[in-house]
């Protein structure tokens, strides 16, 4: 593992003006996509994007390079972030339960949870106290009224509806025991998040991957959507190895992504267990460390190349 040093720009480089930034001034090597996490990789504290950090994208698509955006976020939820792609390479959603291209108009792969499972999660959320969000449709739907509520709607971008667990109007079921809902989610005070999360893994059923995906927030999606998955079926389509794939990420949630991809990048703010997967460890997403990974590994003149 390699551990990028810091300097005082905040970038890990000398010098940003001095970073290339011409197609022939990177070498990807066999390395054919990069797929990126949002919260906590891609995007800074405040929730943007960094300069830098679109930078790097257009770096990798000059060199013909496919770039990915990976969330947990819903379509709707990432919104102008999408842009960032303009319409090229690939969105993975949901924490991969649903896949398209960046322009929207192919989606590769749609997996919701089954509706059993819903109710299931349902009834843990009133057991346990929990603040409920539902992600079908591409709405999103609350179960209670408080700040927490509010605050994920807030960052989500959008507006939400009150729904009631015992009567959840929204929900629709196929013949084949899929719901229409494609991811649920708690949201507590960082502090409560951890005891929730320690007591309700070992009641979640086994059809249901559930994970925390940052602080107070936990995450439950049906068991085969991850985004390592998620990751392998856009190399699918594309065609592309998995081994030829870079990922970068911080959180549990990535730790599927970083195991499928062929290097692992881990931020310098990344949890201990994320970045104890990583083949390296880049400045923290604040720093812009997505670009500064990019140029470590693959600017000719400032670090190792694929092979």
């Amino acid at each position: 593992m390699v551990d990028f040093e810091k300097s005082t720009n905040g970038t890990g480089l000398e010098s940003v003006n001095q970073v290339p930034e011409r197609e022939k001034d990177f070498d990807f090597g066999k390395y054919r996509l990069v797929a990126c996490d949002m919260d906590g990789t891609m995007l800074a504290d405040d929730h943007m994007i960094p300069e830098l950090h679109r930078r790097a994208v257009r770096i990798c698509q000059r060199n013909g390079v496919s770039f990915a955006i990976a969330s947990g976020r819903a379509y709707r939820a990432l919104g102008m972030y999408m842009k960032v792609l303009e319409e090229k390479g690939f969105v993975i959603a949901y924490n991969g339960a649903r896949i398209s291209t960046a322009d929207m108009k192919t989606e590769l792969l749609r997996l919701p949870l089954m509706t059993d499972d819903v109710f299931e999660v349902f009834r843990l959320s009133e057991e346990f106290g929990a603040t409920l969000c539902v992600w079908a449709d591409e709405k999103l739907y609350i179960n209670r009224r408080n700040r927490l509520a509010r605050d994920y709607a807030k960052l989500s971008g959008c507006g939400w509806e009150y729904f009631s667990t015992e009567k959840p109007f929204f929900l629709k079921e196929t013949k084949s025991g899929l719901s229409n809902c494609d991811k649920l989610f708690w949201t507590d005070t960082p502090e409560r998040a951890v005891w929730l999360a320690e007591n309700v893994r070992g009641a979640v059923p086994e059809t249901v991957n559930f994970f925390t995906s940052g602080a107070g927030y936990m995450e439950f999606i049906d068991s085969h959507v991850n985004k390592g998955a998620g990751l392998k079926a856009v190399c699918e389509y594309t065609g592309i190895d998995a081994g030829c794939a870079v990922a970068f990420g911080d959180a549990e949630n990535d730790i599927p992504m970083l195991r499928e991809a062929g290097l692992a990048v881990a931020m310098g703010n990344a949890e201990e267990a994320v970045k104890a997967e990583a083949d390296f460890i880049t400045d923290t997403n604040n720093e812009a460390g997505v670009y500064t990974g990019i140029v470590k590994l693959f600017g000719r003149d400032r670090g190792i190349c694929g092979e």
